[in-house]
């Protein structure tokens, strides 16, 4: 008596282990992708492109990223939505910020701060463009200043970016940064008495003050996109997962198959 595969593997049991090997690399698949997603992350660009023609709709903070998480290639340069709370205090100074004028770039200062959102969770907020360190700091300190008059929540529009590599600061002037590093500020400033933090800077377009400086004009940095290869890694061994649930499924109908073989044999002789 000659068994074959289909007439076994149509039977219910084994139909029904079928659908349970589907059903199980389904989520397999699942987690594969959502491995697959977070091993793109947001890195910055070395220069920028020429801007975006203002047609994007903000999206709510929390739908692209959440505290503590780190940006995705998917929603950098997004923009984003909050409603959040300035301290004027906390205003520092970033050096070498290219600001996109018309059709060319030039170089010069950003002026920052740590903003609140509702949730507790703080924001590094990017105000301002000066093109020279004396306006920068005219307006740093026009915001200090200014800072018993700083108003509660506010919606606030902008685009959101990675953080950037930790550079030494000036020691002359420690609110003068290299670079715009999350980690940086968080030693540094107020923020380290927050529990909770974005792993990203918002580049304010709309809603908050800028001391008199420029809006900031940025372009897009996601094509700057670093591959994380321990959830490349992850996400490879769920598809491996997936398709081991096939195998398995597999393999015991062809056991199932062999062993009705040797029986029918058996019953033969």
């Amino acid at each position: 008596m000659n068994v074959g595969f289909f007439s076994v593997a149509l039977k219910p049991k084994w139909i029904g282990g079928l659908l349970l090997a589907l059903a199980a690399a389904a989520v397999f698949a699942a987690l594969g992708q959502w491995q697959l997603e977070r091993a793109f992350i947001a890195q910055p660009a070395p220069t920028p492109s020429i801007s975006t023609d203002g047609t994007e709709i903000p999206k709510p903070l929390d739908s692209l990223l959440a505290p503590g998480d780190q940006l995705l290639a998917t929603a950098a340069d997004q923009l984003a939505i909050a409603n959040l709370k300035l301290d004027p205090r906390s205003t520092a100074i970033v050096e070498n910020r290219v600001q996109l004028v018309g059709d060319h770039a030039e170089t010069g200062f950003w002026l920052i701060g740590q903003s609140s959102a509702k949730n507790g969770a703080a924001l590094t907020v990017a105000l301002g463009w000066a093109p020279s360190l004396e306006k920068a700091e005219a307006a740093r300190n026009f915001m200090i200043q200014s800072a018993d008059m700083a108003g509660g929540y506010l919606p606030v529009v902008g685009r959101l970016e990675p953080s950037e590599e930790p550079q030494a600061a000036d020691s002359a002037k420690p609110y003068l940064y290299k670079s715009l590093s999350i980690a940086q500020l968080i030693n540094a400033q107020a923020a380290s008495k927050v529990t909770k933090t974005y792993d990203a800077f918002l580049v304010v377009s709309m809603g908050l003050p800028t001391g008199g400086l420029d809006r900031i004009v940025i372009g897009k940095t996601r094509d700057a996109g670093q591959i994380n290869l321990l959830n490349a890694f992850y996400a490879a061994e769920w598809s491996l997962f997936a398709g081991f649930a096939f195998f398995m499924w597999w393999r015991m109908v062809r056991d199932e198959v062999i062993r009705w073989r040797a029986e029918a044999l058996e019953a033969e002789r």
